[in-house]
């Protein structure tokens, strides 16, 4: 999170995840909190930890949003939000391959493979 047009003072910002389809606690670890910055400082880090579960899933989102400042500090409004995307890693449409058998095949001209 960036404080950006000056940096007197000290100043708070609170973020949230405010929707989305994935679940906190199941996909996400990391559902808000509050930031303070000191005077001159101009950066904060904020951290959403992803967990992978044996639920076959497809992607999921997540949406965090600043919702609330104080210290006088405003949130720009064009810059107040956004959205994770956690891509599906379950293989919940299943897996294509070629049987292992299959793999290497001697072919003659005129005959008919099977894969």
């Amino acid at each position: 999170i960036h404080r950006t047009g000056g940096s007197l003072g000290q100043v708070a910002v609170e973020w949230r995840v405010v929707g989305g389809t994935a679940t906190e606690g199941l996909d996400f670890i990391g559902a808000g909190e509050i930031l303070t910055f000191a005077e001159g400082e101009t950066k904060k880090t904020v951290i959403l930890t992803i967990l992978d579960d044996s639920e076959p899933e497809d992607d999921e989102s997540i949406i965090v949003s600043l919702v609330y400042t104080e210290g006088g500090s405003r949130i720009l409004p064009s810059s107040d939000t956004v959205r994770v995307n956690i891509l599906a890693n379950d293989n919940v449409a299943g897996i294509v391959s070629f049987q292992t058998a299959s793999r290497s095949v001697i072919g003659h001209e005129g005959e008919i493979l099977q894969f």
